[in-house]
């Protein structure tokens, strides 16, 4: 009887454990590079990339904006109308396959970018958390250089 206990409870140990390495080899891990900001007159655009190394995958959900107060923060893609004319529409989530990785980089990387709408003229701090599907939760901190103020009119 203390034999089977004993054989019965390592097993349950290695299960435990392979299930532990499957999550973490297979769950989605978030890493956020590249990231950059442009101020426009009464907003901003951020760009940023995100990395997805694990094998599922995850999508971003919301920016929550800690600092400057009074601003929000909105996804959205640029995109070319039938007529030829270029405009942004706002998005829901963006989505990062398993693997995969996602320029927000403006008309230059699928018109995908953080759109800060508000009091953006003066700011020079942003503080935001970036949000996934996942729970996963990834705080970001950027502060604009000269060469980043009011390169490009991002109103619409």
């Amino acid at each position: 009887m203390r034999r089977w206990v004993i054989v019965s409870g390592a097993v349950a140990v290695i299960v435990a454990a392979a299930l532990i390495l499957v999550y973490s080899f297979t769950a989605p891990f978030i890493e956020v590079h590249d990231v950059e900001i442009r101020l426009g007159v009464g907003s901003a655009a951020l760009f940023l990339t995100i990395h997805n190394h694990g094998l599922l995958g995850d999508c971003l959900t919301n920016v929550k904006v800690l600092s400057p107060e009074g601003v929000i923060a909105e996804f959205h893609r640029s995109v070319m109308d039938e007529k030829g004319v270029m405009r942004m529409e706002k998005v829901d989530s963006i989505c990062v396959g398993g693997l995969g990785e996602v320029r927000l980089g403006g008309i230059e990387a699928g018109g995908y970018h953080i759109m800060i709408l508000g009091e953006t003229d003066h700011m020079d701090r942003l503080k935001i958390e970036l949000l996934f599907q996942s729970g996963r939760i990834i705080p970001v901190e950027i502060m604009p250089t000269a060469s980043q103020e009011h390169t490009e009119d991002h109103t619409h």
